[in-house]
């Protein structure tokens, strides 16, 4: 009975990753303090996490692991099985605002990083994240697909600049997107955790960083329903830091295997 007693004993003096069970050890897959590079930078993160199978109903809350949380707008989105626990599936007129908090304005931004968790459905060109005439994060039809595109705006009147990937976001997979920015850097595309090839080179240079405009930061689409995005969605973060491509094949070197 003692050695049983010592036994049980020395286990939970171990590692507690490797001792606890599987399910909840994946949840150190959500960014937190202990691994996440740049962790100090978050300014936003939203891991939409619910009941699986759950409808969302217009105007519910979507909690913020950092910053501004958000609601929902029109029925039709649900929680779904994910990547990193649960997931938000968008519905065709469906996307969560956060309204026009100041961590989010773009011209704190002068350099950045937005990413997520993407599992589209095809379709036309859709906004995953962002503030219209500002910034944000979409996944653009070249006509062979989706490619991942980010643009920002430095007047709040026209895109001072775009950097479009010219490869395309697989369709019904699972594919980590970021983007990064930064004033006197070009624009850096990331599919996987590695650089993608741009259609042409971009940076914002003596133009300033985003502008912040009256447009709402939204998770899918912008100004309401315009380009709404319709598939699954997980882990939206927003760095005010551009993030290194180590940096960023870190997180998704952390998060590729924590299917739920």
């Amino acid at each position: 009975m003692k050695k049983t007693l010592f036994l049980f004993s020395l286990l939970f003096t171990l590692n507690s990753e490797a001792i606890i069970p599987f399910a909840l050890w994946r949840d150190t897959c959500e960014l937190n303090s202990k691994w996440t590079p740049q962790w100090a930078s978050v300014v936003g993160y939203w891991n939409l996490n619910g009941v699986v199978g759950a409808s969302i109903a217009n105007n519910e809350a979507i909690p913020a692991a950092i910053g501004a949380a958000g609601t929902a707008k029109n029925a039709g989105s649900s929680y779904a099985a994910g990547k990193v626990k649960s997931v938000v599936s968008f519905g065709s007129t469906t996307y969560i605002t956060m309204g026009n908090p100041a961590s989010l304005n773009g011209s704190g931004l002068s350099e950045g990083t937005v990413m997520a968790w993407v599992k589209h459905n095809g379709g036309g060109t859709q906004t995953l994240v962002g503030k219209e005439m500002s910034y944000k994060l979409q996944i653009q039809d070249i006509g062979s697909g989706l490619a991942a595109n980010f643009y920002a705006s430095s007047d709040g009147t026209g895109w001072t600049c775009n950097a479009p990937a010219t490869s395309t976001v697989a369709a019904n997979t699972w594919v980590h997107v970021a983007a990064t920015w930064h004033q006197t850097n070009n624009f850096q595309v990331y599919y996987n955790g590695v650089s993608q090839p741009l259609q042409y080179n971009c940076s914002m240079g003596s133009s300033g960083p985003p502008k912040n405009t009256v447009y709402n930061f939204q998770i899918s689409g912008y100004d309401t329903t315009n380009e709404i995005y319709t598939g699954l969605l997980d882990e939206v973060v927003v760095f005010n830091k551009a993030l290194t491509a180590a940096e960023i094949l870190a997180i998704y070197n952390k998060q590729v295997n924590c299917n739920y």
